[in-house]
């Protein structure tokens, strides 16, 4: 195994690992909720009209795969911050995380002591940080199926959503991303193996 491949695995893991047992816990969560809404008026006493456990579980469903595209799309989304901090911890080991945040806020101090422009929010550099870690965007086509009482179409939301992505910078941000990562299999082979 190359240090690029050992890495890039690594990245993998973390992209997937992780957010996919937190997925499964809200799955959980999600069936112990119809599972609520089906016994609780029965255990309360209350006359009510408790929709059919087939509808429920289609909704439930549903949610599922419209929240699983977007869970899919965060974390492209946020992979090159990822990669940046596993890039640094290559580098100094558990310095990672201050230096990620470092670096940027030393650059745009740079930028502010050569940029006579002033640009819009103080700094050209953490303007585009802010913006980029700000996973908002279209996100109506999301709350509409979450908030509706009626049944939804799960393909429709989804393509809501892809249709919302800005894309060419989702792969800008995977291009850095791989970048990072290639530079810490290089310091990893010639530096830290000798």
């Amino acid at each position: 195994q190359t240090d690029f491949k050992i890495l890039m695995s690594k990245f993998a893991a973390g992209l997937t690992i992780f957010p996919l047992l937190v997925f499964i816990a809200c799955l959980v969560c999600g069936l112990l909720l119809v599972g609520f809404v089906l016994l609780a008026p029965g255990i309360m006493g209350v006359a009510t009209v408790v929709p059919s456990p087939g509808f429920l579980l289609r909704g439930w469903g549903g949610m599922t795969l419209v929240l699983f595209g977007y869970l899919v799309l965060a974390l492209l989304w946020y992979a090159p911050f990822l990669a940046w901090v596993g890039m640094l911890s290559t580098f100094v080991g558990r310095w990672s995380i201050p230096l990620a945040i470092g670096i940027p806020l030393l650059l745009s101090t740079i930028e502010g002591l050569f940029d006579f422009t002033s640009a819009p929010g103080g700094s050209y550099i953490l303007n585009y940080l802010r913006w980029r870690g700000d996973f908002r965007y279209d996100t109506e086509p999301l709350f509409e199926a979450i908030f509706a009482l009626a049944s939804f179409d799960p393909w429709k939301t989804i393509g809501a959503l892809l249709a919302g992505y800005d894309w060419p910078q989702m792969l800008i941000g995977l291009v850095f991303a791989v970048s990072v990562i290639f530079v810490a299999s290089l310091y990893r082979r010639r530096v830290i193996k000798g």
